[in-house]
């Protein structure tokens, strides 16, 4: 049996850990894209951003399915996307959010803003979620995503 101590730290690592992966999800992602992105213009292409990195993660893992660390179980062809690891949406989402803004705001503030992929990313394999290659390739699908709106920019 762990004593006392230890398992308040790992409850409030563990709560940690939670929080910060919320910054990978869709809903903190399209809150966030508001706050910061003052021209309407700018607000629009960032939620097609987000738009894309969702669409282009279903196609993938609609084609390739992988398994997660934890297997998840699954009876449908849903059920079967949402239950594959690769790649990290999450983290796809936090990394092209954090670039949109990051190019969208002042500089010390993008800066917070770059190293919430890399929160996100960590959260991700300490949830036994994703393995690395899937967060790494939710950081290039983040990345291209928003190398592609920025073409638009």
């Amino acid at each position: 049996m762990q004593p006392k101590y230890e398992r308040v730290i790992k409850k409030v690592k563990d709560e940690i850990t939670r929080d910060l992966t919320s910054f990978g999800s869709l809903p903190i992602n399209a809150l966030l894209l508001p706050l910061f992105a003052i021209v309407p213009r700018t607000l629009m292409l960032g939620i097609l951003g987000l738009l894309a990195v969702d669409i282009t993660s279903l196609i993938i893992k609609a084609i390739w399915f992988k398994d997660r660390p934890n297997k998840e179980p699954h009876e449908n062809f849903y059920e079967r996307i949402l239950s594959s690891s690769f790649p990290s949406v999450h983290t796809a989402r936090s990394t092209f959010t954090a670039l949109f803004l990051f190019s969208t705001t002042t500089l010390w503030l993008g800066w917070i803003f770059i190293l919430l992929p890399v929160a996100v990313g960590i959260t991700r394999i300490q949830l036994k979620k994703h393995f690395w290659k899937d967060v790494f390739g939710g950081y290039i699908l983040g990345f291209l995503i928003f190398y592609a709106i920025g073409m638009l920019l």
